[in-house]
């Protein structure tokens, strides 16, 4: 088992690029669920941001175990703050 670490700031920092560079194939597919491109690749990830958020890409165990989120649900939750923002102007 890998047990390196990867900083905070650094799964933090690539959700933000990941956003930046493909939050527009970023969608909400059910509820709080999203579903997130893979950086390096075709591949996509369900990311459920809720009550117990949870990504099924590979690194989300190792986050969790050091308390923090992967790059995949920074991205996503990027997205529903963004989608919750738009809906408060909207109304």
């Amino acid at each position: 088992m890998d047990t390196t670490t990867v900083p905070k700031s650094t799964r933090l920092e690539r959700g933000v690029r990941l956003y930046r560079e493909r939050g527009a194939e970023i969608t909400r597919t059910t509820g709080g669920t999203y579903r997130v491109p893979s950086c390096s690749g075709e591949a996509s990830y369900h990311v459920y941001l809720g009550e117990v958020t949870t990504c099924s890409c590979p690194d989300s165990r190792r986050a969790k175990d050091v308390g923090e989120y992967c790059k995949h649900v920074h991205a996503a939750a990027i997205v529903a703050a963004k989608r919750r923002a738009a809906r408060r102007r909207a109304s």
